[in-house]
């Protein structure tokens, strides 16, 4: 038997721990990934549009995060005209952690209701991101202002997304009387 001595890549050594840093933190997400689409997977699946997308509604409080981040897109416009930096990174950051939480949700049981919540939500983190970047600095003022054009955007996608919700929750499920979702539809 002639046994192989294994290969080492330049960089690593042999050394006590992980050999990635990240490979904790990647481990965890993964584990909160599993755990919310389990979680997801748990509600009624099955059945006609209108029943997925109200049980999917219901699995995930859509409704909740999506008053959330209208909530947030709010205060930062608010906090924009101010003059309080410290306060605007500290709703950027909000707005940040409350896109990134609402997008694990995804997908709803519609394809066009998925895809607009999607761009809302990848719209916030940029604006989150952005504004983070900007607040304080009287030279990017032009940016942020570009970023409160998004932010607009943004909140007009999370509105078509909830109109599309309720026009498929109530599509079949009750032809006697119509679902409401909870979901914002104005803007």
């Amino acid at each position: 038997m002639t046994l192989v001595r294994p290969v080492r890549h330049a960089g690593l050594s042999r050394r006590a721990g992980p050999p990635i840093a990240l490979g904790a933190p990647l481990v965890g997400l993964l584990a909160v990934a599993l755990f919310t689409a389990a979680c997801v997977a748990g509600a009624d699946m099955t059945g006609s549009a209108a029943s997925r997308m109200q049980a999917w509604e219901k699995a995930t409080g859509v409704a909740s995060s999506s008053r959330v981040l209208l909530r947030d897109a709010a205060r930062i416009t608010k906090l924009a005209s101010g003059h309080d930096p410290t306060a605007m990174k500290t709703a950027c950051l909000v707005l940040s952690n409350d896109a990134e939480a609402a997008n694990t949700d995804l997908p709803t049981p519609d394809h066009v209701a998925t895809v607009d919540l999607n761009d809302a939500y990848l719209d916030y983190y940029a604006v989150a991101v952005d504004c983070y970047r900007d607040a304080g600095d009287a030279a990017r003022k032009a940016s942020l202002q570009r970023a409160l054009g998004l932010l607009r955007s943004a909140n007009a996608r999370l509105v078509a997304a909830g109109r599309r919700m309720a026009v498929v929750a109530a599509s079949s499920a009750s032809r006697r009387r119509p679902q409401t979702t909870g979901l914002p539809t104005k803007g």
